[in-house]
């Protein structure tokens, strides 16, 4: 009977939701910001996307198999069977990771076959999460799994009822995150410092996702305000997770969000078709997309080379332009620094690149080829980028006797 209760409580706070969050944005929806891509012939939907970040292939997982696409999704060309549909599918350090429409595990390095695997315990797998240390997890309804060797055994690291499911996890100066939502009971972020082997809970409210800006702030995306007991609609934390706090109590429920190198914050919302915009941290926001539809949740996802993708039903969506991407890659880590400054990005003709005693400046393709070497000798180089074809670039500065990495991306002349 409570649970009879405390779900009838919860649609009525759905249905209070949906309105006020309607009238809550003045949208924008025929903004000059998305194109719409044409899916292959006989594709229904896109259940899910992810990216080889060795080569910037994108990968779809459609209801007829995996398709992938080297020029931001223009064409898309089948490249593995996989008909069971995906909820979730990720890309890390040359293996492919897969939770399948009935949620089954699955994995492959690229190349070879589909693998499929029992994850002991685990109730309908729905997110995927790897680690920088190339540790693997998964979250379910009954709660979070970790695998140390590519999704071949696994470890249930954290515990909850059949009703809670993970929805995302993230990683963030070596402290793991995870948003869990329980329809019944309540929902929390949880908060790990030892790898993922134990968690604890910082907040009591359900969150679908969390994104990192490059202060190192947190932000949280959270539902049904007033619903729970730390009552957030979208929080902030500034010590690494332990602490939050509420930055607006009217921001529209969050079901995806992902944030680019700019610190621009894109959110959907978890019930209606609407993609927003927040350049404050959550303070002020900007309907971006909207066509008045309920009951369809909308994924976010960010490429490497900076543009912005929604799917959902029928509907793939990309930004017409390419969204800024972080300037600096920590390749290798300890010849990195904040001394780089590189702009624009993107840029269609000519990028200056800042630091002090440049000596020459390599210039890489996203494959790893040598495109062109440039002798600087100076504080300040600008390289003439308008020969060059569209897609991302990864600039080796030789300054200060150290090795710096950038990565651009080039525009068409015509975008």
């Amino acid at each position: 009977m409570e649970r009879s209760s405390k779900f009838c409580l919860f649609a009525a706070i759905l249905l209070l939701n949906i309105g006020l969050s309607a009238q809550i944005v003045n949208c924008n929806p025929n903004e000059d910001f998305w194109i719409q891509i044409e899916l292959p012939d006989g594709v229904e939907k896109v259940g899910c996307m992810t990216e080889n970040t060795e080569t910037n292939q994108m990968i779809l997982a459609t209801e007829m198999g995996l398709f992938s696409s080297d020029d931001n999704c223009e064409t898309m060309i089948y490249a593995n069977e996989l008909s069971e549909g995906c909820w979730d599918i990720k890309y890390n350090d040359g293996y492919i990771y897969a939770i399948t429409s009935n949620g089954r595990f699955c994995y492959k390095a690229v190349g070879s076959d589909w693998s499929f695997c029992d994850v002991p315990d685990a109730e309908s797998c729905r997110c995927i999460f790897c680690a920088s240390n190339g540790d693997v997890f998964l979250g379910a309804w009954n709660g979070i799994f970790k695998s140390i060797d590519n999704g071949k055994t696994w470890t249930h690291v954290y515990k909850t009822s059949a009703t809670c499911l993970s929805k995302c996890l993230l990683e963030s100066d070596k402290v793991i995150l995870a948003g869990v939502v329980d329809f019944f009971e309540s929902g929390r972020i949880l908060r790990s410092v030892d790898g993922g082997d134990t968690w604890e809970s910082v907040v009591n409210a359900p969150s679908n996702a969390i994104v990192r800006n490059s202060k190192g702030e947190l932000f949280a995306g959270h539902y049904f305000a007033g619903m729970y007991d730390d009552n957030l609609s979208f929080s902030k934390s500034v010590d690494n997770g332990m602490t939050w706090e509420e930055v607006s109590e009217s921001y529209p429920d969050v079901g995806s969000m992902v944030i680019d190198g700019d610190d621009v914050i894109y959110s959907s919302d978890s019930y209606k078709k609407s993609i927003y915009r927040t350049t404050d941290g959550g303070k002020s926001y900007q309907c971006i997309y909207d066509d008045n539809k309920l009951n369809s949740e909308i994924k976010l996802y960010i490429s490497e080379s900076g543009y912005l993708y929604a799917y959902f039903d029928e509907t793939l969506l990309r930004s017409k332009e390419p969204l800024k991407t972080p300037a600096v890659i920590s390749v290798p880590k300890e010849y990195c620094g904040n001394e780089l400054v590189v702009y624009p990005n993107p840029a269609q003709g000519h990028v200056k690149i800042e630091t002090g005693d440049i000596s020459f400046i390599e210039v890489y393709s996203i494959r790893g080829q040598l495109v062109d070497k440039i002798d600087v000798n100076a504080d300040v180089a600008d390289i003439d980028m308008s020969g060059y074809d569209g897609g991302v670039y990864v600039f080796k500065v030789h300054a200060n006797g150290k090795i710096y990495f950038s990565r651009t991306v080039k525009l068409n002349s015509g975008n």
